[in-house]
């Protein structure tokens, strides 16, 4: 069935909309001559709306005519146009009940190759099953009915056979974040990034160690003090001279001490610093 249109004829279509363009134009260059390079100061602003105004007036008149005959020539388009989509309303009906049918038949089938799809990852993924699902290694072009189901056992049986490359790559590292590095594997099955991981964790062992190195080296070089023992005398801090005999003083919980040292003020401030650590008790000669 073909559409056939009686009126107008092929020839009977409006070609072109002539008007008196060329005298518009002639009048419109004429006055606007004096508009050309105008300048407006504060006193004349007035006059310069004026103008404004005299212009979109004009400008106003071109476009409602325009306007005018599009509406015109539109008015026979428009019913036409609301005629055809009356029509197509009519074969959207049965049109849209069939395209129902074929999607859910479309649907149904690619729900069958992806359940096949599944059956085949299952035979083959079976020692991988808890680390690789089947969604991550899915292709959606397996469902579609032109790929053929002995290329998607092709795909998959790829994917494992370069998962177990990975796999025994991995383990004859020999390292010591093997299932660090595993994890990375079976997530990304990238392993360019599981170098990188493995690379990344070897410095931050090594930041570490270094770290405990230097504290270690920091508690070793700190001066030790000597303890007082009841039964002999203190035994001088560095190049330190005893000044006066020691003196004992029991109490219940321990013995005062007094004596006196020669030392330079860095030796001051580093006993200072013992005392306050061990919580030692000092009180002024005298009290």
């Amino acid at each position: 069935m073909e559409l056939e249109i009686y009126n107008p004829k092929e020839d009977g279509f409006i070609q072109s909309i002539d008007f008196n363009k060329d005298e518009i134009k002639s009048y419109i260059s004429q006055n606007l001559e004096k508009y050309q390079g105008l300048i407006y100061d504060d006193n004349s602003i007035k006059l310069a709306k004026t103008d404004r105004a005299t212009l979109n007036n004009f400008k106003t008149v071109l476009d409602t005519k325009r306007k005018e005959i599009k509406n015109k020539c539109l008015e026979p388009y428009n019913a036409f146009e609301s005629q055809i989509k009356e029509l197509m309303a009519l074969v959207d009906q049965p049109l849209l009940a069939i395209d129902d049918q074929v999607k859910e038949y479309e649907s149904r089938k690619k729900a069958e190759k992806r359940d096949q799809a599944m059956e085949i990852y299952n035979e083959i993924f079976e020692e991988f099953q808890e680390v690789i699902s089947f969604n991550s290694i899915e292709d959606k072009r397996w469902q579609n009915t032109t790929f053929n189901i002995k290329d998607v056992r092709s795909d998959i049986e790829g994917i494992y056979s370069n998962i177990q490359t990975g796999v025994k790559i991995i383990k004859d590292k020999n390292s010591e974040f093997e299932t660090t590095l595993l994890d990375v594997f079976f997530s990304t099955r990238d392993l360019d990034m599981v170098l990188r991981k493995e690379e990344s964790l070897k410095k931050a062992k090594e930041a570490m160690q270094e770290a405990e190195r230097l504290k270690a080296e920091k508690v070793n070089t700190q001066p030790v003090y000597a303890k007082p023992v009841h039964t002999k005398p203190v035994e001088p801090l560095r190049n330190t001279i005893s000044a006066e005999p020691i003196e004992t003083v029991n109490t219940d919980d321990g013995r005062w001490y007094n004596f006196s040292l020669f030392m330079t003020q860095e030796n001051v401030n580093e006993l200072k610093e013992w005392i306050k650590e061990n919580k030692i008790e000092i009180r002024k000669l005298g009290e």
